[in-house]
């Protein structure tokens, strides 16, 4: 789990209609998967509250081959993952 803090300044009037600076602390936590590989071979990544997600590849793995994608517990085809991955890294760049 990484966390991230940011500090904002707010200007707000006292009681005196002086103007006073105080700082916010907000916290942007970002929860990493955990992996758990099952006995019969099956894989799946979930988040701590239990919801399906994986942002570097599918969340969920069979020893067959077959794959499903989820990002906080929402199913995508792999294409649409893939257009939906390449949107986030994209808003992270630009903000």
């Amino acid at each position: 789990m990484f966390f991230k803090i940011y500090t904002h300044t707010v200007k707000y009037l006292n009681n005196t209609n002086s103007i006073n600076n105080l700082s916010i602390f907000v916290k942007n936590i970002t929860m990493k998967p955990k992996l758990t590989i099952y006995d019969n071979g099956n894989k799946s990544w979930e988040l701590p509250n239990g919801k399906l997600h994986r942002e570097d590849g599918p969340a969920i793995e069979w020893p067959s081959g077959g794959k499903r994608w989820f990002l906080n517990d929402i199913q995508y085809t792999e294409n649409e993952y893939k257009c939906e991955m390449r949107s986030r890294k994209l808003k992270k760049i630009l903000h």
